[in-house]
This record gives C-alpha cells, sequence and structure tokens, in this order.
C-alpha cells in the first residue's frame, strides 16, 4: 500500500520536498488510512502535515466522537492538528444548498483557512484528500446519470487547482478493498459515519446498490474498468483541449477581461470538437464557468454557420454571444447591471436601538443593505468621520485592499482565493469599501458574499452607517 501511494505521488509530482499538507480527516478508514500512510512517508519526502477534522453538526453524538478520535489519533503520531465546528444545516439553509453541498463548502473553506495560514510563512502548501478508486467510480457514474460530455469521463484529477493551493488525492490509484485491507493488517483504528451506509444521498446509492448490482451481474472488476476509463478519457482531454488553445489562439482577434473577439471564418473551419472547446474557451475567460451546455453550443453552431447577418445568443447571467461582420464577440455580463451605485447615510447617536437588537438577532444583513458601527469602520480605514460618507463608493478590486474578519484582516486577493471565485472573475465582483477597507464584497448574482464580520453593529454602537446598494 505505501509503495503504490508512493509511486503515485512521485508519478503525479503530489508532494515535493518543503510543502505543508493539509490532510482533511473526518475519522472514518479512508482519511484514517491516508494519514497513516503520509505520516509514513513524512520523513522520506520531507514535508510538513497538518490534519484538520470538520465537525458538520449533523450527527449528535458520533460527530462530537469521530473528533474526538481524529484529534487523540493525531497526538499519538505527532501530527498537528486543528478542528472547526460548521453549522452545515444553517449554511444548506442560507445559501440554499443541499446537505451534501453545504458540507463540501465547510470542508474546503476550513482546509483552505490552514492552508493561508501556513503559506503566510511563504511555504508551498497543498490540500489532501482521501478520494480513492471506488470513489472515483462513483463519480464516473454519477456523472454518466447526469448526463456528462466525454470531458466528464476523465472523472477525478489526481492533482487540481483550489484557490491559490492544491488538492491532491493520493490514493486515487488504490482500491477500498486495499484500503480496508492495509487498516486490518496493521490494526489500524477508524470511525464509521452510520449516514455512509444509508442510501439517502445519490452518491450513496450508487455506492450501497448501483455498484454492487452490477459487480454481481455484469462486471465484478467495475471498479478497475471505470478507472481505465477515467485515466484514458483524462489523456484525451488533455490532448483535446491542448489542440483548441493552439485553434483559440490562432482565431483570437482580441480580448479583455470583458470581452473575446474570435474570427468568425477561422472558428467556422475547425472540427466540431475543437469548434465546441474554442468558445467554451472565451466563455470561461469573460467568467462563465457553468450552464454552458451541449445545446447552447450546438446554437451558437447554427448562429455561426448561417447566413451573414447579425445574430446574438442569450445566455444566462447577462453573457451573450453576438455574430456580425465576420468576428464572434463574446462578452461578459453587462457593466450597469453588475456595480450599481450606494447610498450613505450616518445616523449619530441613533435612537433605533431596536433595528440594532434586530440586526444583532439575524445571521446577516438585509438584502441591500449594510449597517456598521461608524467608529469601527473609521478605525479600520484609517478615515476621519468628517470624510468617512463622501470616500465610501462601490467598484470594483484594487491593490492593496484588505477586508476586516474575525481572524484578523486579510488580503482581498486571499479571500477571493477562499471563496473559490475563479480568476477571469474576481475583476467582476462588487467591492463595497472605505477607501482600501472592503465593507463587502459579491457579486450581481448573489453566488458569493462576504462582509466585514468586525465593523458590525453590536449593543456598544454610538453611531450607525448605514450603506444601501440602489
Amino acid at each position: 500500500m505505501i509503495k503504490k501511494v508512493l509511486k503515485t505521488i512521485k508519478s503525479y509530482n503530489l508532494i515535493e520536498r518543503g510543502d505543508q499538507v493539509v490532510l482533511g480527516l473526518s475519522g472514518g478508514p479512508d482519511s484514517v488510512c491516508l494519514l497513516h500512510v503520509l505520516n509514513e512517508l513524512r520523513e522520506e519526502l520531507d514535508f510538513g502535515l497538518t490534519a484538520v477534522q470538520v465537525n458538520h453538526m449533523l450527527r449528535e453524538g458520533t460527530a462530537k466522537r469521530d473528533e474526538e478520535f481524529a484529534a487523540q489519533t493525531c497526538e499519538r503520531l505527532g501530527v498537528s492538528f486543528k478542528s472547526f465546528n460548521i453549522d452545515c444545516k444553517a449554511m444548506a439553509e442560507r445559501d440554499g444548498l443541499s446537505s451534501e453541498e453545504a458540507g463540501r463548502k465547510a470542508r474546503y473553506g476550513a482546509f483552505r483557512q490552514v492552508a493561508d495560514e501556513l503559506s503566510a510563512g511563504g511555504n508551498r502548501v497543498k490540500i489532501a484528500v482521501a478520494h480513492n478508486a471506488d470513489d472515483q467510480a462513483e463519480t464516473l457514474l454519477f456523472r454518466i446519470l447526469r448526463g456528462t460530455g466525454t470531458d466528464g469521463l476523465a472523472g477525478m484529477e489526481h492533482a487540481r487547482a483550489e484557490g491559490e493551493h492544491v488538492v491532491i488525492r493520493p490514493l486515487l490509484d488504490v482500491a477500498r478493498s486495499e484500503i480496508e485491507e492495509h487498516l486490518e493488517d496493521n490494526e489500524i483504528q477508524f470511525m464509521t459515519d452510520e449516514t455512509n451506509s444509508q442510501p439517502i444521498y445519490t452518491r450513496n446509492k450508487i455506492r450501497l446498490e448501483m455498484l454492487p448490482f452490477i459487480k454481481e451481474n455484469f462486471n465484478e472488476n467495475i471498479v478497475g474498468a471505470l478507472g481505465r476509463l477515467a485515466d484514458v478519457a483524462a489523456t484525451d482531454k488533455a490532448y483535446i483541449w491542448e489542440q483548441a488553445e493552439a485553434a483559440y489562439q490562432e482565431c483570437l482577434v482580441s480580448q479583455s477581461s470583458e470581452k473575446v473577439v474570435l474570427d468568425q471564418s477561422k472558428v467556422a473551419e475547425l472540427h466540431e470538437a475543437i469548434r465546441h472547446r474554442v468558445i467554451l474557451r472565451g466563455l470561461r475567460h469573460v467568467g462563465m464557468w457553468e450552464d454552458v451546455t451541449h445545446e447552447r453550443l450546438l446554437a451558437a453552431d447554427d448562429m455561426l454557420c448561417g447566413d451573414s447577418s447579425t445574430k446574438v445568443l442569450e445566455l444566462p447571467h447577462g453573457y451573450k454571444i453576438t455574430f456580425a461582420f465576420g468576428e464572434i464577440s463574446i462578452k461578459g455580463r453587462d457593466i450597469a447591471a453588475r456595480v450599481r451605485s450606494v447610498e450613505v447615510e450616518l445616523l449619530d447617536r441613533p435612537e433605533r436601538v431596536s433595528q440594532i437588537k434586530f440586526m444583532l438577532k439575524c445571521a446577516g444583513y438585509r438584502e441591500g443593505e449594510l449597517l456598521l458601527d461608524v467608529d469601527k469602520v473609521c478605525q479600520a480605514s484609517g478615515l476621519g468621520r468628517n470624510v468617512l460618507v463622501e470616500s465610501i463608493s462601490i467598484r470594483s478590486r484594487r491593490e492593496g485592499d484588505f477586508i476586516p474578519l474575525r481572524g484578523g484582516r486579510k488580503k482581498l486577493k486571499k479571500i477571493m482565493g477562499e471563496m473559490k471565485i475563479p480568476a477571469d472573475e474576481r475583476d467582476d465582483a462588487r467591492v463595497i469599501a472605505a477607501g482600501q477597507c472592503v465593507l463587502f464584497i459579491g457579486d450581481a448574482d448573489g453566488r458569493y458574499t462576504r462582509y466585514a464580520e468586525t465593523l458590525r453593529v453590536d449593543d456598544k454602537t454610538e453611531a450607525i452607517l448605514n450603506v444601501k446598494v440602489v
């Protein structure tokens, strides 16, 4: 097992000497196995190891048990350990997510926070998760059921970008049966999450019902077969995208953060597989990473190969593709729709004590409105009351911007990475700021938002800064 994982690490250059590795440790068999394997390899590969455990607060009793087990295991092995308690039920309700999605968001948010802390000292940080070959098979079946394209058949990657860090999967070539055998042979204890044995999520149903049925009735080595499919698809995907990138550069007329212009005749001559990826590449450049369906790419084909009249393909979230005068213009969301204006009101010695108490009870602010403590904002921004109101604006990000948070102030660039805002989309984000002190960051569609948490009103507030987006 250890030799197999070491081979994977070296083959894909997952861990380099001097790295700091943040390991997601649930206490279950997969992550406990990865913890012990990486701990065995620490000296040979010369890297630091920190385990992070997230209590999703969804399982009474057993969740706390898992947290205590993870802490004790790390203490025994001499591995640094950090834990987080995150109310995923409240997060799911607040953000309109499923409990699965909220759990993933909570975990990766915690991993990135620890990774950011470690990288502050100039360290190169990797985030290690315990996905294995069986997880890869489940992922492929899940994507096939949803109607994935060929790129989706590549499955999970051994390494992928996560903000400013890299997520690695050292166990991706290891079957779950091998993990169980390693744990048993070495008498390694682990905890069991009872929800994993309940077919309450689609992935659980695939693991507990579909895969066993396929193994029994069709192919007992379905996990290996799907793993080979993922490997072949990943190789083909890399090559096709390499060709698509070369074609994109050949067809490119001009580009900015909000607009890409392509030569229509050159795009029309491309093979469909490359042509679709060239269009997709342009859409990603202006910030559209989701909701680009096969049907929409076919609609672009129809307009591309039709008559010479001007045509416009409207896409979700304000994106659009225009075909005119021999050019294809791929545009991001309209600036006027993205960035509005703000009204700022300073309420000195407020009598609306009930409003302050109401805000303290709420999880966040009312839509489009910030209520902040004037003195806290002045202190954080370095601005006096006499110039504060005039200094507040809504704009795009700027070099040197920072946001005050409970853990201390952070650079806006780092926060955007933690929020998983795509690099091409970061200039599109709304920033409400007093000078370089960011009070709020978010997008027009409400997919991501963050407030200056430490500047909120409280029961000691003497003056309220009321900021409204209009």
